[in-house]
């Protein structure tokens, strides 16, 4: 479930000021609710969180991730299973548990 998992999303990131991402959401298998992290440098910074029932296509979940420091040219997205992300939906009551490491995710 996993990897079903990890290829129904897609992670851009830009760098403006700070890094800005969009996870893209396309056709996830299961429930997700996520804390959402970035790694730059080994350092580990939260950037948000998302939930959205399975199913869930063609939608995007921007982030701003402050204070990790210069431009790094890679970032590792890392997404951990926090059920109360759900709570903020109205159609999210349930989510796969587990954490997905997207790694090496190119900032443009």
């Amino acid at each position: 479930m996993t990897r079903a998992i990890a290829n129904s999303l897609k992670v851009t990131c830009r760098t403006f000021q700070w890094p800005s991402f969009t996870i893209n959401v396309n056709g996830t298998p299961a429930p997700l609710s996520f804390d959402v992290f970035v790694r730059a440098a080994g350092t580990e910074t939260k950037a948000g969180y998302f939930a959205c029932p399975a199913g869930t296509t063609a939608h995007g979940y921007g982030m701003q991730v402050t204070g990790i420091g210069a431009k790094p040219k890679t970032v590792d997205v890392i997404l951990r299973t926090n059920l109360d992300a759900a709570l903020n939906t109205l159609d999210t009551f349930e989510a796969w548990k587990g954490e997905i490491v997207l790694k090496n995710v190119p900032v443009k």
